[in-house]
């Protein structure tokens, strides 16, 4: 917002004027390429970014699956187990 103001306040002046000044010029063509990098910049680490988050859950949700099939295993186990018990304590 600020840039934008800067620019407004820059062009009225120089319409105002009825002349271009070119420092003012090179200083606004300057520091608007600037931003522009700089917003490519941080769209390109963005992605990078996004990339290595997705490969990290990916890997993580491979490493999780033996774990909840090993959990699984242990409640069914342990069912069975209270199920013995129920079993042997309805038994006369």
């Amino acid at each position: 917002m600020p840039l934008l103001l800067a620019a407004v306040t820059g062009l009225t002046v120089q319409v105002f004027r009825g002349s271009f000044e070119p420092f003012l010029v090179l200083v606004g063509t300057a520091v608007g390429l600037l931003v522009v990098g700089r917003q490519v910049v941080a769209l390109v680490e963005n992605r990078l970014l996004t990339a290595r988050l997705q490969a990290t859950v990916t890997d993580l949700a491979q490493r999780e699956r033996p774990l909840i099939e090993a959990l699984l295993r242990e409640l069914a186990v342990a069912d069975g187990l209270r199920r013995h018990l129920q079993a042997d304590e309805d038994s006369p």
